[in-house]
């Protein structure tokens, strides 16, 4: 028996811009995938977010293939599949939220698979979502995309090898999502950390950019925050030179920094205002290649303030 499996999915090019790409192109009923896949793809072992198999909510409002679909799909042991005949009763469940991966019809009475999604979206919720039809319209694939499903897939075909496409393509949204939230929040915490240190740090490209900065830089030199975000260096330096006594040498030292990529500089900068500051500088580094410079200031009383030699 011969069908077409299709899965359709957007991501970003280089230049940041949505594309639309083709996943899967014909198969036959009786193609195999490699050893080693035969459970629903290269999937593997691995946990939901709370910590057992993966939560699926499976919509459609033909309960015999909710059922079939529900026993393929959990075969493998990653995936628990609950099953809703509505887009109504989908919504209902989602108020739980206990629901890792949604997986809908699209023409179904009531709410359509779009309608659902929408609706879902439109909550700002970000479950991965993907439309498991019969219909394969390029229209309904291009405007279930844009509405932010994860996945488009067309039903037809042997059973067991669509529905092992489908638990591929499920496994693949959950764990995307699940590395995109580690980041968010990595990116989160290393955020936290940067503002909560004592000190004022000053990050500076491998030219004359500025690429961040922390709340405390600001405050130590008094920059407006909409200086800042022109990320030009030289605009800050003319805030800052005014205020220190002898500018020259940190001035100089800050421009001619591309000379010298690999030095480290510790130096004190004392201000018109009576403040000391100990200014560190060092390379930052990206594997072996030196990517730009760190500067830290700390404020330290004068009468401790030892300058380098």
């Amino acid at each position: 028996m011969c069908g077409v499996c299709v899965g359709m999915m957007f991501h970003r090019d280089s230049a940041g811009y949505r594309k639309l790409s083709w996943i899967f192109g014909p198969r036959t009923g009786n193609s195999r995938r490699p050893a080693g896949q035969e459970n629903g793809g290269n999937v593997g072992r691995f946990s939901g977010s709370r910590g057992g198999k993966v939560s699926v909510l499976y919509v459609d409002d033909e309960p015999d293939l909710l059922s079939l679909g529900k026993h393929f799909l959990e075969r493998s042991g990653n995936l628990a599949v609950k099953t809703e005949e509505s887009g109504d009763a989908a919504l209902a469940r989602l108020g739980y939220g206990d629901i890792d991966v949604i997986v809908s019809d699209y023409q179904m009475i009531g709410i359509d698979g779009i309608g659902l999604l929408k609706e879902i979206r439109k909550k700002g919720d970000a479950t991965p979502f993907i439309i498991f039809t019969g219909k394969g319209r390029e229209e309904v694939v291009i405007e279930a995309l844009n509405e932010g499903a994860d996945f488009y897939l067309q039903k037809g075909g042997d059973p067991r090898s669509q529905f092992m496409e489908l638990e591929h393509k499920i496994c693949q949204a959950y764990r995307r999502q699940h590395a995109e939230r580690e980041v968010l929040e990595s990116r989160a915490l290393l955020s936290t950390i940067f503002e909560s240190i004592a000190d004022g740090i000053l990050v500076t490209g491998s030219g004359r950019e500025i690429v961040a900065w922390n709340g405390k830089f600001l405050e130590m030199w008094r920059i407006p925050p909409e200086c800042i975000e022109m990320r030009d260096l030289d605009p800050v330096l003319e805030i800052i030179s005014p205020q220190v006594i002898s500018p020259d040498p940190f001035v100089g030292y800050l421009k001619g920094i591309a000379s010298d990529p690999e030095l480290i500089r510790r130096d004190i900068l004392e201000t018109r205002d009576g403040r000391v500051f100990e200014w560190y500088s060092q390379p930052q580094r990206t594997g072996d290649r030196i990517s730009g410079r760190i500067h830290s200031f700390r404020e330290v009383p004068a009468a401790v303030a030892e300058r380098p030699v």
